[in-house]
């Protein structure tokens, strides 16, 4: 299936396929972020493994990945800038963003939640 989430003039995709056979392997670990206006694409990677959830901050200028390589990924809008990684102890399967962009919480495949307070500098 394909995962797909607006962003102001932007469009972000990531291919999420699941397979139920070993043999057939149809996971993907690139994002790809599309400019609807400049037909541009940056291809983001990072991920070892596949992405697993991926959500943008309620100010649409920065999003979060995770994946099945235990990563925690923060990326800053238009280009996928990297700005910080966290390795956890198990897949991170899910993630969220607070709505005041101060937290950002993941649950892990190891039945843990995780919260990151957000510190900005200017």
């Amino acid at each position: 299936s394909l995962s797909q989430s607006l962003c102001n003039r932007f469009f972000l995709s990531t291919q999420i396929s699941f397979s139920y056979s070993s043999s057939l392997r149809l996971e993907s670990s690139v994002v790809e972020v599309h400019n609807l206006l400049q037909k541009d694409k940056y291809t983001l990677h990072v991920h070892d493994h596949c992405v697993l959830s991926l959500k943008f901050a309620p100010d649409g200028k920065w999003f979060v990945t995770t994946g099945k390589d235990n990563l925690l990924s923060l990326w800053k809008m238009p280009f996928g800038l990297g700005v910080f990684q966290q390795k956890e102890t198990s897949s991170v399967l899910s993630c969220d963003i607070s709505a005041d962009q101060k937290y950002v919480v993941t649950g892990s495949g190891d039945l843990k939640a995780t919260v990151y307070e957000m510190v900005y500098q200017s």
